[in-house]
């Protein structure tokens, strides 16, 4: 459902732009920035289920699937493309990925989205309380 497609597309873009502005304001320099994001989703990686299927995750390490916003993406892109038909369903029982819940994985990224944000807005309450607080009394 190329609808579907979009719509999982723009919910994961969203995450890793909240990431990338919650790091931003956080660190000095631009490059610093882009390093850590950087770092941060290469760390994301291999915990998604992508590379290694989780139930070859060390039994200390299971948890670490639920955490990163691409999981929930690529499940969700994965099963949108290969459900329905037979090999397809082969891909997805490959991957460990044959029950997933498309609705509950775009909630889980728009819930991630809008976490990010909230923490986004108040490291910027913290880092300019003064100028903060003159626009909220002028609004």
């Amino acid at each position: 459902n190329p609808v579907t497609y979009f719509l999982i597309m723009l919910l994961a873009l969203w995450c890793g732009e909240a990431l990338a502005m919650l790091v931003s304001l956080n660190v000095k320099n631009y490059i610093i920035g882009i390093i850590v994001v950087s770092g941060v989703c290469g760390c994301f990686m291999p915990l998604m289920g992508f590379m290694v299927v989780p139930s070859k995750f060390p039994k200390w390490l299971r948890w670490a699937n639920v955490v990163p916003f691409h999981t929930y993406a690529w499940q969700s892109l994965m099963f949108n493309e290969f459900s329905g038909d037979e090999s397809g369903h082969n891909v997805l029982e490959l991957y460990e990925i044959e029950d997933v819940d498309v609705g509950r994985g775009m909630f889980v990224l728009l819930g991630y989205s809008l976490v990010i944000h909230f923490f986004s807005i108040v490291t910027l309450i913290l880092k300019n309380p003064r100028r903060m607080s003159r626009k909220l009394k002028a609004s």
